[in-house]
C-alpha cells in the first residue's frame, strides 16, 4: 500500500490491529466492513505491543521503512496468527550456493528531518545474529513523502541453509530509526538440469530417434547377468566399416552409453558434422550401459550426434564390434511415450502408443549409476 503511494489510509484498512491497541475497544464492540468482528481487542489481547501482527503493522508504517521488495511481495500476507514471514510460505525464496545475488530494496522517507537517509545492510548466515557474509551502506537522498528503490549485490555463501538480510535505516543526528531482522532466504545447491534417456531400440528419422545406416547393423534383445546387461535389455551392434548410427536431439548436452566386450571395436564420434573423438568398445568382460562419451555443453537448440564404425580395435580385442546402448540428453524432455524396440519407422513420438505411455521423464532419469567410461582418444 505504501509502495503505491496510496492516499486513502483510513483506519478501517487495519481494523484488527487498530482495535487491538486502542484501550478499551473489544472485539464485540463493532463489526468491520468485511462483516465480522475484528480479530483483536482488549478482551483477547492484553499486551498488543508484543503481538507479532501489531509489530508488523508498526514496522510496515515506520517513517523510514526499508524492505526487500521481492521478499515483501512474496510474503504479502501474514499467517493466521499474525506470524511473519508466514508459515503458509515455508518455501521462502532460495539462493543458489555461490551465486551472484542482486536484490532491490524499497526505502521510504516520511519524516520531516530532511531527505538524507542511510541504509546499512548485512547478509548473515544462519540467523539474524549469525556471521556476516556480506555488508554495505547506501547513502540516499529521498524526497520527503516518497521512496526510492536502490539495489544491493553480494555473493551467496557456499554452505548453510538460511541467509538473513538485516536492514537498518538512520538519519543524520537521529541514529538508527528502523531495523528489520526477519527477512531470510533459503540456501541450496543448484538443481541439475532436466535430462531424459533414449534407448538404442527407439529408431526412426525424427527427433530423439536413432537412425542406423549401413548393412551391418543387428538389433538384439538380450537377458544377461549384470554388469553385462544392456540398458532396457537391448543393444544395436555393427562391425562394418563406415556404417553409422545418428540421432538428432534438442538439448544442451548428450552422454553416449555403449556395451563393451572382449570383441569390442572402435568408432568415431561427430557432433553437428565435426568429428570430436574416437571411442573404444573393448573390455575384458561384457559390460552394459557404459558411459563412453560426453559432449561439451552446447548452445540450446537442435544438434546431431553421429557414431561411425572405423573397423579398428584395441590390440587385445578379438573383434571390431561396436554396440549402441542408449543416450542421456540434457534439456526439457518432450511429451514422453516409452517405445519398445519392436516399434520402428519415422512416425513421430505422439503417434506411438505402448503399455507405458505417459511414463514420466523423471522415472527414466532414475535409470542407473553409470559405469566409468574407458579413456577416449581425441
Amino acid at each position: 500500500m505504501r509502495a503505491e503511494n496510496a492516499s486513502d489510509l483510513r483506519p478501517y484498512t487495519l481494523l484488527s490491529a487498530w482495535a487491538g491497541f486502542v484501550p478499551g475497544v473489544k472485539t464485540t464492540d463493532f463489526t468491520t466492513e468485511e462483516g465480522r468482528p475484528p480479530v483483536y481487542g482488549a478482551n483477547n489481547l492484553p499486551d498488543p505491543w508484543a503481538n507479532p501482527q501489531i509489530q508488523r503493522v508498526q514496522a510496515a508504517f515506520n517513517p523510514v521503512l526499508v524492505a526487500d521488495t521481492g521478499y515483501w511481495a512474496f510474503n504479502h500476507n501474514s499467517g493466521a496468527n499474525g506470524d511473519w514471514p508466514s508459515p503458509h510460505h515455508p518455501d521462502q525464496p532460495t539462493l543458489t550456493y555461490g551465486s551472484q545475488v542482486t536484490r532491490t530494496l524499497d526505502v521510504f522517507n516520511d519524516t520531516f528531518a530532511g531527505p538524507r537517509a542511510d541504509v546499512t545492510w548485512q547478509a548473515r548466515l544462519g540467523s539474524a545474529t549469525g556471521p556476516v557474509t556480506a555488508s554495505g551502506t547506501l547513502p540516499l537522498n529521498i524526497p520527503l513523502g516518497s521512496h526510492v528503490s536502490p539495489q544491493i549485490r553480494f555473493t551467496a555463501p557456499t554452505t548453510g541453509s538460511r541467509l538473513y538480510l538485516v536492514l537498518t535505516t538512520s538519519q543524520p543526528g537521529q541514529g538508527t530509526l528502523f531495523r528489520e531482522t526477519d527477512e531470510y532466504f533459503n540456501l541450496a545447491a543448484a538443481q541439475p538440469p532436466p535430462s531424459y534417456t533414449i534407448d538404442d531400440a527407439q529408431q526412426g528419422t525424427g527427433i530423439d530417434r536413432f537412425s542406423y545406416s549401413g548393412t551391418g547393423w543387428s538389433h538384439q534383445a538380450v537377458a544377461l547377468t549384470p554388469p553385462g546387461q544392456p540398458y532396457q535389455g537391448t543393444m544395436s551392434t555393427d562391425s562394418t566399416t563406415g556404417d553409422t548410427a545418428s540421432m538428432t536431439f534438442n538439448g544442451t548436452q548428450l552422454r553416449f552409453y555403449g556395451v563393451t566386450s572382449p570383441d569390442g571395436g572402435q568408432a568415431t564420434v561427430s557432433l553437428d558434422g565435426h568429428t570430436t573423438a574416437t571411442i573404444d568398445f573393448y573390455s575384458p568382460a561384457q559390460t552394459g550401459d557404459v558411459l563412453l562419451w560426453t559432449s561439451p555443453v552446447l548452445p540450446t537448440g537442435t544438434h546431431t550426434f553421429t557414431l561411425r564404425v572405423t573397423g579398428t580395435s584395441d590390440p587385445a580385442s578379438s573383434g571390431r564390434q561396436i554396440a549402441v546402448d542408449d543416450t542421456d540428453i540434457t534439456g526439457p524432455a518432450p511429451p514422453y511415450v516409452e517405445v519398445d524396440d519392436t516399434v520402428q519407422g519415422s512416425a513421430p513420438t505422439s503417434s506411438l502408443t505402448s503399455a507405458a505411455a505417459g511414463a514420466t521423464p523423471a522415472a527414466k532419469a532414475l535409470r542407473r549409476t553409470p559405469t566409468t567410461a574407458p579413456t577416449a582418444t581425441t
